[in-house]
């Protein structure tokens, strides 16, 4: 499953490193040259978070509740 996201301040990594947490399963985000774990700050600020990132997450139907949240916080 994936989405596209805005990450505009330490804040927004924060709940989104939070809430990738949460999740039982691996979440990814990308910025189209790199991608990283979502469940860690440090990689997060590897990303160039001035354009929308693309968020993914390596799960099945369990996830829809997931994406709702992520999308709700972070959708573009």
């Amino acid at each position: 499953m994936e989405m596209s996201i805005m990450v505009r301040s330490f804040e927004d990594v924060r709940a989104l490193v939070d809430l990738a947490t949460a999740q039982p399963f691996r979440v990814w985000i990308s910025d189209g040259r790199q991608t990283a774990d979502a469940k860690s700050m440090m990689c997060i600020f590897s990303l160039d978070l001035c354009q929308p990132l693309t968020l993914q997450l390596d799960c099945g139907e369990e996830g829809n509740e997931a994406l709702r949240q992520f999308g709700q916080r972070f959708g573009t």
